[in-house]
């Protein structure tokens, strides 16, 4: 009898185990997995990917390269400054990502870019968030 109860307890405890392991998974935040990394569609599974590699957009001085920033200046008028754009489209739902294909040259200024840098946060054990 208490060989059964130990091999009980046993198995309970392994059980515990796996659904402690399993409920820290499940708090987890899920993972965006975006085209850019696996060439299929986060939001329907779509494999008919799309890639604009260089965006362009009309200014009075002609086609300039789409961009997170960009200068004036009086004799070119509008330029590329930094963050050029990059886009993914899905030929299926048409959900477009857009990415910066580098961030090096853009300048936060204050205003118009403001870099955030978020200070992580506990994650409440309670089930009642």
């Amino acid at each position: 009898m208490a060989d059964d109860t130990a091999r009980r307890i046993e198995a309970l405890e392994t059980a515990v185990s796996m659904l402690r392991e399993e409920l820290a998974r499940a708090r987890e935040p899920p993972r965006f997995r975006s085209m850019h990394q696996t060439q299929e569609c986060p939001v329907c599974g779509g494999r008919r990917i799309l890639h604009f590699r260089k965006l362009q957009e009309m200014t009075h001085g002609g086609m300039v390269d789409l961009s997170l920033q960009k200068e004036f200046s009086a004799w070119w008028g509008l330029k590329h400054s930094g963050g050029a754009l990059e886009a993914y489209a899905c030929r299926n739902c048409r959900f477009i990502e857009w990415h910066a294909i580098s961030l090096d040259d853009v300048k936060p200024d204050g205003n118009d870019v403001v870099e955030i840098e978020s200070v992580e946060r506990p994650i409440d054990p309670t089930p009642y968030r």
